[in-house]
């Protein structure tokens, strides 16, 4: 009888690691995310990063670099501080000064922005609108900005949730429902800054 409990005692010891085997051999290797290293940003940190298919774009003190095949190129703007990047019809960069457009060809040229907005240092996009921010917001469709009211401060984040852009301000944020602003302060200390949405 004592060897038949030590039997069952071991068992349980044993069971686990069959079945996690079992499974594991069972599970494809593709199954969920995967990461694996890539080579580090060579000299730079990103402030934001943006994808397009198989690229990935990175906003840095020292202009635009892109990462495909597992290696960094720098694309252009390499005595800008870009400060924003996002892909929707093109690559979007901003410096806090102007609002960069990549071309198909690789070269980088400033956009016409409105008066109403200045210092644009913030951009976000729905994959199809851009929308700038800094001293005020400016709104990019069908290849012409129009400006937005102001949500009265400077713009230090912004995002688009549920097809609408909201915005980051010193001490609150806002959203924007078309033409229409509505402040949140609720909750964010006026004292606060919101850095990311």
């Amino acid at each position: 009888m004592r060897r038949r409990i030590d039997g069952i005692g071991w068992l349980p010891r044993v069971l686990p690691v069959t079945l996690l085997t079992a499974f594991l051999a069972a599970a494809p290797l593709h199954a969920g995310l995967s990461f694996f290293p890539v080579e580090t940003l060579p000299g730079a940190n990103a402030t934001a990063l943006a994808a397009s298919g198989t690229t990935l774009w990175a906003a840095t003190p020292r202009g635009v670099w892109r990462l495909e095949a597992g290696a960094w190129t720098l694309d252009g703007l390499s005595a800008r501080t870009i400060t924003s990047i996002v892909v929707a019809d093109a690559v979007f960069a901003a410096d806090g000064e102007k609002v960069w457009k990549r071309g198909a060809d690789g070269t980088w040229t400033a956009e016409t922005l409105p008066a109403a907005l200045t210092f644009p240092s913030v951009l976000a996009t729905d994959g199809t609108e851009v929308w700038a921010a800094g001293i005020g917001v400016a709104k990019r469709a069908s290849g012409t900005w129009s400006a937005l009211t102001s949500p009265g401060g400077v713009v230090t984040a912004a995002c688009v949730y549920s097809g609408d852009l909201a915005v980051g301000l010193h001490g609150g944020a806002a959203r924007y429902t078309g033409s229409t602003i509505s402040a949140i302060s609720s909750g964010i200390p006026i004292t606060a800054t919101v850095q990311t949405l």
